[in-house]
């Protein structure tokens, strides 16, 4: 507390990590997206609305998104690839009124989870971001022990996306039985 009054400008650095370098590496993220297209800031690219009721406001105050209520709502987003192909997708997770969110990427499918797994304790509405990524053991690069740490589901569903190409990435509203969680919310994709 002394510190903090005295205008301390931040954490002291820990100096170890929980994770081994080699394992960290694997998780570079983007300093320098080569797309964005974001809720928060007008001045990024807009996604093309190709079906249903997706439109971009706030259901909270100050809380912008790409909503969608409408099963088969469905909007596009022109990404561009650098030399380590990559992207995420931020999204509302919730424990009541949300549905899934299908990510489509040529002809493969992922289904990201936008409520919490039944038994979940966790009563909160959070922002939730899963990045895609191709594994550097498919562009000539040996595999680390890091891998265990994501699906094959996630190595399969960005295989064969080459470094330093463009492709289009289409999200759409995943049809649930309960009507009252057809709802989602994107907040944020950017790819590098």
């Amino acid at each position: 507390a002394a510190s903090c009054s005295k205008g301390h400008s931040g954490p002291t650095p820990l100096g170890k990590t929980f994770w081994p370098a080699a394992e960290l590496a694997e998780l570079t993220t983007c300093k320098k997206p080569l797309t964005v297209y974001s809720a928060r800031n007008a001045s990024t690219a807009k996604p093309q609305i190709t079906a249903g009721d997706f439109r971009l406001y706030e259901d909270r105050v100050g809380k912008p998104g790409w909503i969608a209520s409408q099963p088969g709502s469905c909007m596009k987003f022109q990404l561009t690839f650098g030399q380590d192909p990559r992207f995420a997708v931020t999204y509302l997770k919730s424990y009541r009124n949300i549905s899934n969110v299908q990510v489509k990427l040529r002809k493969a499918t992922y289904t990201l989870k936008g409520h919490w797994p039944k038994g979940d304790s966790r009563q909160v509405s959070l922002y939730s971001t899963k990045w895609f990524k191709v594994h550097k053991s498919e562009l000539g690069v040996r595999a680390t022990k890091f891998a265990r740490l994501y699906t094959l589901a996630d190595f399969t569903f960005m295989s064969g996306v080459e470094p330093n190409s463009k492709l289009t990435v289409e999200l759409c509203l995943s049809p649930v039985n309960d009507q009252s969680q057809q709802k989602i919310k994107v907040v944020q994709v950017v790819s590098c």
